[in-house]
């Protein structure tokens, strides 16, 4: 029993040690606490890429502005300007480009030449599906009310595939006892976001794998569990996805928000089954978007898949970032006119 005490004490000291040395200074810094997306504005850091990654910029400049999204101020005269917000997980944040690289700056450019009341800021938060734009668009976009939203969407539905926790701890607002000490403690919360990394990682949507590592993907081996259990379940999973996008879609009309969406693109062989299944994705969303009449840009089928547009399966590179924005410009252009 002495023995027992011991560890528990000293588990105790070692746990509020950890919380006071995070809440000082935490290194994995994440938007992330419980139920709740935490926008950090004025934020300034630089980003050293060692070693290299082909197709990225060694070093990497990153900024968000006053209301926490990458992109120029907010314009002081709101109403008179046409105003876009682009949300959606990592393939829009774009964390490891350069504020000037990503594509919603890229975009930005393009369409600021030709309209000088045009404003875009980037949203997009690394991680982030369809249940965490929901909380997004809810707790801070609809207070702005933009002009547009233009969601970039699918590739983290398709990676985490069940969402049973994420629906209560992500958008019930009724929170248990533990729940609320896991969104106080910095501890907690900080080797929650290290695990969710690590989940990242595993399904290889994480940065900075080779483009070709899709051929090592489970859905790619004939006889794999994973797309065992993927042929068996697929058809559920878009119908709860198709429910998220209406969702979505919903927000928007009650709030007088104009919704654009585009699809996900993947650097992967045009006939591998990971492919198909991303596909399946972006089929479900260009249907869902035709039903409600929403406008739906079909980048996964524009993009050319060059390995020089991709610094890994899923992220653009530089050069990447400046075809989709070049990909969009035209097509946007003409749905804001």
């Amino acid at each position: 029993m002495k023995k027992f005490i011991a560890v528990l004490i000293g588990c105790t000291i070692a746990f509020a040690l950890c919380e006071l040395i995070l809440r000082l200074y935490n290194p994995f810094q994440s938007r992330i606490r419980g139920q709740e997306i935490i926008l950090k504005s004025h934020l300034k850091k630089t980003i050293q890429i060692q070693p290299s990654i082909k197709g990225l910029s060694e070093t990497i400049h990153y900024s968000t502005n006053e209301l926490g999204f990458r992109g120029p101020a907010k314009p002081s005269q709101w109403d008179a300007s046409k105003t876009i917000i682009t949300v959606g997980g990592s393939t829009t944040e774009c964390s490891l480009l350069d504020d000037d690289s990503t594509w919603p700056q890229q975009l930005y450019k393009l369409m600021h030449a030709k309209q000088s009341n045009v404003w875009i800021n980037n949203a997009g938060i690394d991680g982030c599906s369809t249940f965490g734009h929901l909380i997004l668009m809810r707790d801070y976009i609809v207070k702005l009310k933009p002009n547009y939203v233009v969601f970039m969407v699918g590739i983290n539905d398709l990676a985490k595939q069940d969402f049973a926790q994420e629906d209560g701890f992500l958008l019930n607002r009724k929170e248990s006892f533990f729940r609320s000490f896991i969104k106080r403690s910095e501890f907690i919360t900080t080797l929650s976001n290290v695990y969710e990394a690590l989940k990242s990682h595993k399904a290889s949507v994480a940065h900075g794998s080779s483009p070709y590592d899709y051929q090592k993907n489970d859905f790619n081996l004939m006889d794999s569990i994973a797309r065992t259990n993927n042929d068996i379940k697929l058809q559920t999973w878009l119908k709860a996805y198709q429910k998220r996008l209406e969702a979505l879609i919903q927000i928007c009309k009650r709030n007088h928000i104009q919704t654009v969406f585009i699809t996900q693109a993947k650097f992967d062989d045009a006939n591998a089954y990971s492919w198909q299944v991303m596909q399946a994705y972006n089929e479900t969303l260009k249907t869902t978007c035709n039903q409600y009449q929403i406008p739906c840009i079909d980048l996964a089928n524009q993009l050319p898949k060059k390995p020089e547009y991709f610094y890994d399966q899923i992220h653009f590179s530089n050069a990447g970032a400046r075809q989709v924005a070049a990909i969009l410009y035209p097509q946007l252009s003409q749905i804001i006119k």
